[in-house]
Order: C-alpha cells, then sequence, then structure tokens
C-alpha cells in the first residue's frame, strides 16, 4: 500500500523544478560570494582592531596613572617631572590636573620653607648651604607654584566631573596670594572656590573657604612678619671667636668676657655633709666701756679653794 501511495503522489516536473532552485543557490553564491566574505573578514578585523585599541588605551592610561603615583609618593617629588607628566599625558582624564596640583604644592612648600625642590633634609632638620633659598629664589617659586594653580584651574573649572581638581585649584591660588598679602586675590580664589564646592555639591569643602574668606583680613593683619637675615641683629654664634684686644663679651653690654684675660671664677664653698661638724659662730665683738665710769654690775667674788 505505501508503494501503491508513492506511487500516485509522483508530480510530472518535480525533478525540474528541485533543479532549478540548486541551481539558484550555486548562481547566488557564485555572484555574492567573495564579497560576503570580505564583508565577514572586515567586521572580524574591526571587531579584533576594536579591542586590540581599547587594550592599549587601558595600558596607556595605567602606565599614565603608575608613573604619577610613582612621581607623587616618592617621598621627595620633583616639579618638574611631574609637570613633564602633565604634558605627556594630556589626554588622559585626570593626570594633567592632579600632575599640576601637586606641583604646585611642591613649588609652594618650598617658597615657604626656604628650600628648595628637591631637597634633601637631614634626620636633625638641616640642609645644605646651597639647597637654601634667597629672597629672590622664594618669589620665584611662589610665582611658579600661582601659574602651575592657574593651569589646573583652567583645565578644570568648565569640567563637572573635574569639580574636585579644580577646588583644589583655586584653593593653591589662593594659599599662594595668602603668602604675598594679596588680600584681593586671595578673596577672589575663595570665592571662585566657594561657588565650585557648591554647584558640586561639596558643602565642607565650601564650609571652609567661608570661613578663611571670612577672617580673611585678620589673619593677614596677624601674621608674623618674616625678617632675612640681613635684618636680624648679630647672633653671638656668627661672632668672632676673638675681638682684637682678646677678649670677646659673651654678651653685649655684659662685663662676662671669655679670653685670655678673662678673671677667673670665684670657687663656690664647699658644701658641709652631713657628718662633718658645723662651722664655728663668729664671736660677737664686746663693746669696750668708758672709762672713768664704775660699772653697775656686782663684782663676782672668786669660788673658795676647797684645799684651803
Amino acid at each position: 500500500m505505501a508503494m501503491d501511495k508513492r506511487q500516485t503522489e509522483i508530480v510530472e516536473g518535480a525533478g525540474l523544478d528541485e533543479g532549478r532552485i540548486n541551481q539558484d543557490l550555486i548562481d547566488f553564491l557564485s555572484k555574492w560570494s567573495s564579497p560576503l566574505l570580505f564583508a565577514m573578514a572586515l567586521i572580524a578585523g574591526g571587531w579584533w582592531f576594536w579591542n586590540y585599541r581599547g587594550e592599549q588605551q587601558t595600558a596607556y592610561r595605567d602606565s599614565a596613572l603608575v608613573q604619577l603615583e610613582n612621581a607623587t609618593l616618592s617621598g621627595n617629588p620633583n616639579p618638574v617631572t611631574l609637570v613633564a607628566l602633565a604634558d605627556e599625558f594630556s589626554d588622559v582624564d585626570g593626570v594633567p590636573a592632579r600632575a599640576l596640583l601637586a606641583a604646585g604644592d611642591v613649588r609652594l612648600s618650598a617658597a615657604s620653607r626656604g628650600i628648595a625642590p628637591g631637597a634633601q633634609v637631614n634626620q636633625d632638620g638641616t640642609v645644605a648651604e646651597e639647597d637654601l633659598l634667597s629672597d629672590e629664589d622664594r618669589a620665584d617659586e611662589f610665582d611658579k607654584a600661582a601659574k602651575l594653580y592657574k593651569r589646573a584651574w583652567d583645565l578644570t573649572k568648565d569640567e563637572p566631573a573635574m569639580a574636585l581638581h579644580a577646588v583644589g585649584a583655586a584653593s593653591g591660588i589662593a594659599a599662594v596670594a595668602e603668602s604675598l598679602g594679596d588680600v584681593a586675590g586671595a578673596r577672589q580664589a575663595y570665592e571662585r572656590l566657594i561657588d565650585i564646592a557648591e554647584k558640586a555639591n561639596y558643602s565642607q569643602q565650601a564650609a571652609v573657604a567661608k570661613r578663611r574668606l571670612a577672617s580673611l583680613e585678620e589673619r593677614l593683619s596677624e601674621a608674623p612678619t618674616l625678617f632675612t637675615k640681613g635684618e636680624l641683629p648679630e647672633l653671638y654664634a656668627d661672632r668672632p671667636l676673638e675681638s682684637e684686644d682678646g677678649v670677646t663679651p659673651l654678651i653685649e653690654g655684659s662685663t662676662d668676657v671669655v679670653g685670655p684675660e678673662a678673671p677667673p671664677a670665684e670657687t663656690p664653698p664647699a658644701e658641709t655633709s652631713e657628718g662633718d661638724a658645723p662651722a664655728a659662730e663668729p664671736e660677737a665683738p664686746v663693746a669696750d666701756e668708758p672709762a672713768g665710769e664704775p660699772s653697775t654690775e656686782p663684782a663676782t667674788e672668786p669660788a673658795p679653794d676647797p684645799g684651803a
């Protein structure tokens, strides 16, 4: 029955239709196979290049961050190196601003302490003579710090994502202005800081800036005066060991002197130990009686001799 049914379902020309469909597929593949293969290869190549480019950018950014961290956490950062990193990785978000702020902090600290950036400070707090800054060098360091903070401010002031770095830049500008006694410059910097901080919801930074702005003139008026070495009186350590006459006063106006003609120091009396006898007290002098006047005291008779 199955064979008979199959024979009854045979359609005339069915084989020609199937052959025509296969031929159409062959013609389609012959016509479009090369373009399709090229398109697939292009898509695969683009996908590979996208991943490769992403890996390169990630490695580039990681390298920038690692170099920045090494430069800032070295314990003795070099502002020249930090500025070079800001220029080299200017296309990496956040790195230029952080590097410039760190360099500005180093310059400001050097100007405030009077020690050259990168100078080695000994354990006793002393530094080499060539690392001490003159007044002109300190003024130059303040100027360089202000320029670095200004560069960081220009990079971040219009970027909401960089608001925290903008706050740091404005704070640095205000610090330099305060150090130089520039009340107007410090006030302008604090006002910019408050505006940026409030827009970015940095309420704590804004509150600190407002307090410093309110006490700005009072703090600057009470700031101690820093004298130069030439303005200070001559110290005893700076004086020659001996004067022309061979005698050098210990303190100006004092009679104590040192030198070959100095008088010997008095020897203090020796202290009496616990077992020693106390020194005898001097006898009070007896006043002489006036001549010609008898004494009113009764005469003392001598005691009788018991052997008499």
